[in-house]
């Protein structure tokens, strides 16, 4: 998996394992060797997804688990990165 897929996978959270933090899929090589699955953080870790989605946000409002949008935006980051 390349940086690219990962973008919105990553977690802010550090509650979540580095495995999460760091976007490594469920039922991959680099996931199953940590500590994910216990204690519930893949569940939480999941309904935290529409806050990663999330490209902007205005400071200051409220951001509970419902806010964001429901699907990954579509970037291709290598031709965002040329832009700058």
């Amino acid at each position: 998996m390349t940086f690219a897929n990962r973008l919105f996978a990553l977690s802010f959270d550090p509650y979540h394992c580095p495995e999460l933090r760091w976007g490594a899929g469920a039922g991959s090589a680099e996931y199953d060797a940590g500590v994910c699955s216990a204690n519930g953080k893949l569940d939480w870790y999941n309904k935290e997804m529409s806050l990663r989605y999330a490209i902007d946000r205005q400071y200051g409002a409220p951001t509970p688990l419902g806010w964001g949008p429901s699907q990954r935006p579509d970037i291709h980051v290598p031709n965002l990165l040329d832009r700058l």
